[in-house]
């Protein structure tokens, strides 16, 4: 093989590493949201617990519903 007529190529490594970057940028952004909203999430559940019977049968549940609350599949009749 001739050296004048092999060619090399190479490619940046900044265009890799931004792109992984870009990724993993990017799943941790959403793993971050998702860690907040599940944080919301309990918080919320947490308040129902804390109800007295009286304040949930105010706002017309019981805490035979706090399944449905928390699956979301929560109907009033």
């Amino acid at each position: 093989m001739n050296a004048s007529t092999t060619t090399y190529s190479h490619t940046s490594t900044t265009a890799h590493s931004g792109g992984l970057f870009a990724f993993v940028s990017a799943r941790l952004q959403t793993a971050r949201a998702r860690w907040a909203e599940k944080r919301a999430h309990d918080r919320d559940m947490a308040d129902l617990y804390r109800f007295s019977d009286r304040e949930l049968w105010d706002i017309g549940i019981s805490r035979s519903d706090f399944t449905a609350v928390d699956n979301g599949t929560f109907r009033r009749d």
